[in-house]
Protein backbone atom coordinates (compact mmCIF):
# COMPACT_ATOMS: atom_id res chain seq x y z
CA UNK A 1 0.00 0.00 0.00
CA UNK A 2 2.74 1.96 0.62
CA UNK A 3 3.93 1.51 -2.75
CA UNK A 4 1.11 2.58 -4.35
CA UNK A 5 0.39 5.78 -2.37
CA UNK A 6 4.34 6.95 -3.51
CA UNK A 7 2.51 6.96 -7.82
CA UNK A 8 -0.63 9.19 -6.69
CA UNK A 9 -0.51 12.57 -7.06
CA UNK A 10 -0.14 14.63 -3.52
CA UNK A 11 1.32 11.27 -2.22
CA UNK A 12 1.10 9.84 1.38
CA UNK A 13 0.68 13.53 3.04
CA UNK A 14 -2.61 14.37 0.98
CA UNK A 15 -4.21 10.58 2.09
CA UNK A 16 -2.68 11.43 5.33
CA UNK A 17 -4.71 14.54 5.40
CA UNK A 18 -7.97 13.13 4.50
CA UNK A 19 -7.79 10.19 6.81
CA UNK A 20 -7.17 12.55 9.23
CA UNK A 21 -10.43 14.71 8.54
CA UNK A 22 -12.29 12.18 8.19
CA UNK A 23 -11.18 10.72 11.85
CA UNK A 24 -11.53 14.23 13.14
CA UNK A 25 -15.44 14.14 11.38
CA UNK A 26 -15.87 10.88 12.83
CA UNK A 27 -14.84 11.67 16.24
CA UNK A 28 -16.80 15.11 16.66
CA UNK A 29 -20.27 13.22 15.55
CA UNK A 30 -19.11 10.19 17.72
CA UNK A 31 -18.92 12.72 20.84
CA UNK A 32 -22.10 15.21 19.90
CA UNK A 33 -23.91 12.16 19.72
CA UNK A 34 -23.31 11.09 23.24
CA UNK A 35 -23.15 14.59 24.56
CA UNK A 36 -26.87 15.20 23.02
CA UNK A 37 -27.90 11.26 24.14
CA UNK A 38 -26.48 11.99 27.73
CA UNK A 39 -28.67 15.60 27.54
CA UNK A 40 -31.60 13.32 26.82
CA UNK A 41 -31.39 11.00 29.56
CA UNK A 42 -30.95 14.05 31.87
CA UNK A 43 -34.13 15.71 30.33
CA UNK A 44 -35.95 12.15 31.04
CA UNK A 45 -34.59 12.21 34.87
CA UNK A 46 -35.80 15.44 35.72
CA UNK A 47 -39.40 15.27 33.54
CA UNK A 48 -40.08 12.00 35.70
CA UNK A 49 -38.56 14.22 39.18
CA UNK A 50 -41.21 16.46 38.32
CA UNK A 51 -44.15 13.75 37.55
CA UNK A 52 -43.37 12.18 40.82
CA UNK A 53 -43.27 15.84 42.41
CA UNK A 54 -46.92 16.84 40.49
CA UNK A 55 -48.10 13.51 41.77
CA UNK A 56 -47.68 14.23 45.26
CA UNK A 57 -49.49 17.36 44.77
CA UNK A 58 -52.14 16.00 43.27
CA UNK A 59 -52.62 13.25 46.05
CA UNK A 60 -51.79 15.62 48.74
CA UNK A 61 -54.87 17.90 46.50
CA UNK A 62 -57.10 14.56 46.22
CA UNK A 63 -56.91 14.32 49.92
CA UNK A 64 -57.83 17.62 51.38
CA UNK A 65 -61.00 17.37 48.37
CA UNK A 66 -61.97 14.39 49.74
CA UNK A 67 -61.82 15.33 53.15
CA UNK A 68 -63.71 18.32 52.16
CA UNK A 69 -66.42 16.11 50.22
CA UNK A 70 -66.66 14.07 53.40
CA UNK A 71 -67.59 16.67 55.53
CA UNK A 72 -69.96 18.19 52.62
CA UNK A 73 -71.78 14.70 52.76
CA UNK A 74 -71.97 14.30 56.46
CA UNK A 75 -73.49 17.90 57.29
CA UNK A 76 -75.82 16.70 54.22
CA UNK A 77 -76.93 13.41 55.89
CA UNK A 78 -77.38 15.17 59.10
CA UNK A 79 -79.74 18.21 57.59
CA UNK A 80 -81.32 15.53 55.78
CA UNK A 81 -82.11 13.13 58.99
CA UNK A 82 -83.24 17.13 60.97
CA UNK A 83 -85.80 17.48 58.52
CA UNK A 84 -87.51 14.41 58.20
CA UNK A 85 -87.65 14.33 61.83
CA UNK A 86 -88.67 18.01 61.85
CA UNK A 87 -91.39 16.83 59.05
CA UNK A 88 -92.53 13.18 61.30
CA UNK A 89 -92.75 15.75 64.13
CA UNK A 90 -94.73 18.71 62.29
CA UNK A 91 -96.87 15.90 60.64
CA UNK A 92 -98.01 14.41 64.05
CA UNK A 93 -98.80 17.94 65.40
CA UNK A 94 -101.14 18.75 61.94
CA UNK A 95 -102.66 15.34 62.74
CA UNK A 96 -103.21 15.77 66.69
CA UNK A 97 -104.80 19.29 65.72
CA UNK A 98 -107.43 17.90 62.91
CA UNK A 99 -108.00 15.06 65.66
CA UNK A 100 -108.63 17.81 68.61
CA UNK A 101 -110.57 19.92 66.02
CA UNK A 102 -112.59 17.15 64.37
CA UNK A 103 -114.00 16.30 68.14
Amino acid sequence: PTSFLATVPGGKEYYMQHLSSVFHSLTTIYENYHQSNALQKWRDHISHLLRLERDVQLKKEAGARGIKVVTVEFILRVCRRSFRTWVLWVNGVIKEERRCAAL
